[in-house]
């Protein structure tokens, strides 16, 4: 399957978007900012570093985990033999589905909540604020990942699919307090 824009101009697009949303803040701005605001966005992207190099570094062992269970057609839906476009449409809402789970237990489990809340606990919510995330919580959902490559039998294409545009993007009613 091929994408419309590399990685590398979608990256670009989102630095962009970002950019011209932080902008926008500051000439309009929701809420009172204080002066400081470049200084306490910096935790934001210390965070947003520390999730984008645990995802590169986690994303391999998923890779490598849907390559060998693909190799060994081991996974619910090697026994119940779907077509292509079946396994690709199931595999990516069996995958939303496994991150909802991991998304809720991190508000209801007290261990959870005690990475989840540092995305919570923004004092100055800014576009920064959606990449504020404990590499803790990024463990935690790439092991619900994994568990559904595992039990599913997902391949690597149907990962990479859901990894470029997971159903959860569009769903904008996630919770957004404990």
């Amino acid at each position: 399957m091929r994408s419309l824009f590399s990685d590398q101009f979608r990256l670009m697009i989102l630095i962009v978007a970002c950019a011209l949303l932080w902008s926008l803040e500051s000439f309009i701005p929701l809420n009172g900012y204080a002066k400081d605001r470049f200084r306490r966005a910096m935790p934001n992207v210390a965070l947003t570093v520390l999730l984008v190099a645990t995802n590169l570094l986690l994303s391999f062992g998923s890779a490598q985990l849907a390559t060998l269970v693909q190799a060994k057609q081991f996974g619910l839906f090697f026994t119940i033999r779907l077509s292509s476009w079946m396994t690709l449409i199931l595999g990516i809402v069996a995958l939303d589905l496994f991150a909802y789970f991991a998304h809720s237990l991190l508000h209801k489990s007290w261990l959870g909540w005690q990475f989840h809340r540092v995305h919570h606990s923004d004092k100055d919510v800014n576009v920064t604020t959606a990449f504020r995330q404990h590499p803790g919580e990024t463990v935690w959902r790439m092991l619900w990942q994994v568990l559904a490559v595992a039990i599913f039998g997902l391949s690597l294409e149907v990962v990479a699919v859901y990894s470029r545009y997971p159903l959860s993007m569009l769903n904008s009613n996630t919770p957004t307090s404990k």
